[in-house]
C-alpha cells in the first residue's frame, strides 16, 4: 500500500508541473481523435489530460496505453474499450516498461500514437531518460499509423539520454508556444506540422 502511495505522489507532482500548458495541448490533441479509431496513449502526465477529454466524451474508440492510471480512469467510460500494456511496474512509476507488451502491439490496428517525451530537440528528437520506457515508445511508434507528439515548452530545446523517435517518424506535434528558429527549420524540412495550442 505504502508503493502505490509513494508512485500516486511521485505521478501528483509531475502532473501538477505545466498543467495548464498540458490541458491546452491536450484540447488541441483531441481534435484528431474520431468515433471507432483504435489510439495509444503513453503513460506521461500530458496523455492523461488527453484521457480527461476523451473520458467526457460520446467517442467509441478502443485505448491501449501503458499508464496506469489512464487506463483506470478511463475504463469508467462504457463507450472505451481500454487495453493495458503488459509488463514491468517499476518502483515510483505510473507506467508499464519493457517490451513484454510487445506481442499485443503486433495484434491491434493503431490508428494514432499519443505521446510525450522528456526532451525535443532539431538533432535528437524525443528522448527519454528511462531506457526501459524508450524501448516501448519505439515499438508503439513502429506500430501506429500515425505519431503526434504532445510536447510542452518545458521540453523544447533538450534532450535527454535515449531517442524514440526522430522528427521524421513522427506526422505532428502539437505543442504551447512557437518553436525555435533551429527546431522549426528541422520540422518544415521533415514536412511534420506544428499545431500551437492557444
Amino acid at each position: 500500500m505504502k508503493e502505490k502511495d509513494d508512485i500516486d505522489k511521485k505521478y501528483a507532482v509531475r502532473e501538477k508541473k505545466h498543467r495548464s500548458e498540458k490541458q491546452r495541448i491536450a484540447a488541441a490533441a483531441f481534435e484528431y481523435i474520431e468515433d471507432d479509431q483504435c489510439i495509444i496513449l503513453d503513460a506521461s502526465t500530458t496523455c492523461f489530460e488527453l484521457a480527461k477529454f476523451i473520458k467526457e466524451s460520446t467517442k467509441r474508440l478502443t485505448i491501449v496505453t501503458s499508464g496506469l492510471t489512464t487506463a483506470a480512469m478511463l475504463k469508467e467510460n462504457p463507450n472505451l474499450t481500454v487495453i493495458i500494456i503488459g509488463g514491468i511496474v517499476r518502483s515510483g512509476s505510473n507506467s508499464i516498461e519493457g517490451l513484454i507488451g510487445h506481442e499485443l502491439l503486433k495484434k491491434v490496428n493503431v490508428d494514432i500514437l499519443f505521446t510525450s517525451a522528456y526532451a525535443l530537440n532539431a538533432s535528437d528528437g524525443l528522448t527519454d531518460f528511462s531506457l526501459y520506457e524508450v524501448e516501448l515508445k519505439r515499438e508503439m511508434v513502429a506500430t501506429a499509423r500515425k505519431t503526434i507528439a504532445l510536447i510542452d515548452n518545458s521540453k523544447l530545446g533538450k534532450s535527454s539520454i535515449a531517442t524514440f523517435a526522430k522528427i521524421e517518424d513522427i506526422e505532428g506535434l502539437v505543442t504551447d508556444q512557437a518553436l525555435s528558429r533551429e527546431l522549426a527549420a528541422r520540422f518544415h524540412d521533415a514536412k511534420v506540422p506544428v499545431n500551437i495550442a492557444n
